[in-house]
């Protein structure tokens, strides 16, 4: 944090991981969003999570963020099909991010919240069109991934101002 200012890194994890930096003052306002992203992690053979964590490290140093919010590896709706093996390398990919990210600004720095917490039963399609609303953006279908971080983003800035106290990740259970 310099000048009373904060950054933060956003992330929308999976093997094609959307990234959002905002800079904020040290009450959580007066957002902007300055820079925001996706990589693929490409290494194959068990090296993506390892492809994933140097994305991430290089996030960090182009960046210096002061402070990172994640998506956590929600549970899948009821009553939804899900492919165990897809659902698998996703947490795989979330736990990766999430090592990074402490490794990088330790524990008390990052923080993380359920897919169902931020931005509840929304669809890809909603969450496109907030984003590029909010931010004036023109993301297209095929940003999801970046749209979903930037929208990690926003929500954390609206938690942080409406609550003392949103615990870093290793005390986190929402």
């Amino acid at each position: 944090m310099q000048n009373n200012k904060i950054t933060l890194i956003a992330l929308d994890p999976a093997t094609c991981t959307g990234w959002a930096v905002f800079e904020c003052d040290a009450e959580y306002r007066n957002e902007q969003l300055l820079d925001y992203g996706k990589f693929i992690a490409k290494n194959k053979e068990g090296g993506k999570l390892a492809d994933i964590a140097k994305q991430i490290g290089i996030l960090c140093r182009e960046h210096a963020p002061s402070e990172a919010i994640f998506e956590r590896a929600g549970v899948p709706y009821r009553g939804r099909r899900i492919n165990i093996q897809t659902f698998s390398i996703y947490t795989q990919a979330v736990g990766a991010v999430e090592s990074a990210l402490r490794l990088q600004l330790g524990d008390d720095n990052v923080f993380g919240c359920y897919p169902q917490t931020w931005k509840a039963s929304e669809k890809k399609e909603r969450t496109i069109k907030r984003m590029n609303l909010i931010w004036g953006l023109e993301l297209e279908y095929k940003d999801n991934d970046i749209a979903d971080a930037i929208g990690i983003g926003t929500w954390y800035f609206g938690r942080k101002r409406s609550r003392s106290e949103f615990p870093p990740i290793d005390k986190c259970t929402f």
